[in-house]
């Protein structure tokens, strides 16, 4: 499935993230009060970002997670690898791979 970004989206903040492999075990997973959905993580080198709660068992992840969100452009076409708690993971037409809010996409 592909979508179009129908609004200017900066996910640069965090950086650019390596993929984590699954059985990879966190330092610290924390529960998000408000959604339940993301969990705030801490890899053992001190780095942190959100996963998605149904990649995670306890502290191991269950499959290969990069928690990239993407910079995008309206009118930029993106294809859908997978959906998550509102976030689409996708792959852009340069073949870079990341995460967008699907508010930003149609």
């Amino acid at each position: 499935m592909q979508l179009r970004v129908i609004e200017d989206f900066d996910g640069n903040s965090m950086g650019i993230f390596p993929t984590y492999e699954k059985g990879t075990k966190f330092e610290f997973v924390g529960i998000d009060p408000d959604t339940k959905h993301w969990c705030p993580t801490i890899t053992s080198n001190g780095q942190g970002f959100w996963t998605p709660a149904v990649y995670l068992d306890g502290l191991t992840l269950t499959k290969d997670y990069n928690p990239t969100s993407l910079s995008v452009k309206k009118g930029d076409i993106l294809t859908v690898v997978e959906e998550v708690y509102g976030w689409y993971y996708v792959r852009t037409e340069a073949d870079i791979f990341g995460y967008v809010v699907g508010e930003v996409v149609e």
